[in-house]
């Protein structure tokens, strides 16, 4: 006669079983634990949970319409089930859907109030619909009731900055990376706030961790272009920093060809080495993608015009510029450029 399983292979046996469940075995699986109750045992099978599960696996393969169809089987099964709500969310904004995974977080809050995950994942919904507020009292939640979510403090830290709270900003990518030294995010966004503290080194290595991480970082590259790009004019690494600027903003463009601001930023490098109809290319290619945005491109293709002798172009570049200062209510720039103006018409 055969041994009976033991307990340890009887769970796996179990488990085994769960994970090739559907929803036309509910009426089995109820039997089932009527039996198992009935012998002692405190396993249980549940046709919800293997619902959660395959739509994690779903999930996970970015196949998010199963993902959902899993999941509202999940709940349909198990009305409370709040980490199916939640999970289900998750699927619904990848999809683009915010109201409804809002709907999702705040059925599953309803259902577990102290679902960390939860709260998380509802303020980045939040932030994404304009409700800057909203967001940072659920990722404060979600921090209260667990510490180490390395992502929550990294949001929050986009929160904050925005908000102009760069100490705080800056805290909280710290404990990020305390908790996770491998957010290649966290390091970019930290970089950001040390320049903006005036501590160009820290942003310079930030920006560089950030590429070590992630390679394939465009904002990164671009960043530490512009670090190195923002110096003193002729001081020894003057022309060494331009060259890395440039090395950067190239590599910023390969990964992402359509970053307005790393042409730009790159034809100011450009410039700066003597380079001027390099430059004078990516003005017309940084307006070309960006034409409602381009006051500096304008302002700068204006003067390189000027330089390279096209009076009538230069003029017409720094008419678009003088306008857009105007419409920013810049008054100074408007009559600076203005009177530059008229110094060509001359």
């Amino acid at each position: 006669m055969r041994d009976l399983p033991q307990a340890d292979e009887f769970e796996d046996l179990v488990k085994a079983m769960e994970s090739a469940l559907t929803i036309a075995d509910s009426e089995y699986v109820d039997k089932l634990n009527q039996s198992l109750a009935s012998v002692g045992s405190v396993i249980r099978l549940s046709v919800a949970e293997t619902c959660n599960f395959q739509g994690s696996a779903h999930y996970n393969l970015g196949e998010y319409l199963e993902t959902i169809s899993d999941y509202d089987q999940a709940i349909k099964l198990n009305p409370n089930y709040a980490l199916a709500y939640c999970n289900r969310g998750n699927a619904r904004n990848k999809l683009g859907d915010n109201q409804g995974a809002l709907e999702d977080y705040n059925q599953a809050l309803r259902l577990d109030p102290d679902l960390a995950d939860a709260y998380k994942q509802r303020g980045i919904i939040r932030y994404e619909l304009g409700d800057n507020q909203g967001a940072l009292e659920d990722y404060n939640q979600a921090l209260r009731l667990d510490p180490d979510l390395a992502d929550a403090y990294y949001e929050r830290g986009n929160i904050r900055y925005e908000l102009g709270d760069k100490q705080g900003a800056l805290e909280d990518y710290n404990q990020a990376l305390r908790l996770d030294p491998d957010l290649a995010d966290a390091y970019y966004e930290r970089g950001n706030i040390r320049y903006d503290l005036k501590d160009k080194q820290g942003a310079l290595e930030d920006y560089s961790q950030a590429i070590r991480l992630d390679p394939n970082h465009a904002l990164a590259y671009h960043n530490r272009g512009f670090a190195y790009s923002n110096g003193v004019a002729r001081t020894p690494k003057f022309v060494t920093n331009q060259q890395r600027a440039l090395e950067d903003y190239n590599q910023a463009i390969r990964l992402d060809p359509n970053l307005a601001g790393a042409y730009h930023n790159r034809g100011v490098a450009r410039s700066y080495l003597n380079d001027e109809q390099g430059a004078l290319e990516d003005y017309n290619q940084a307006i070309r993608l960006s034409p409602h945005d381009s006051l500096a491109p304008y302002f700068n293709r204006g003067n390189i015009r000027a330089r390279l002798g096209d009076k009538p172009g230069a003029i017409a570049d720094l008419q678009q510029a003088a306008n857009l200062f105007q419409q920013r209510g810049d008054t100074r720039m408007y009559i600076e450029v203005i009177n530059r103006i008229g110094e060509l018409q001359e």
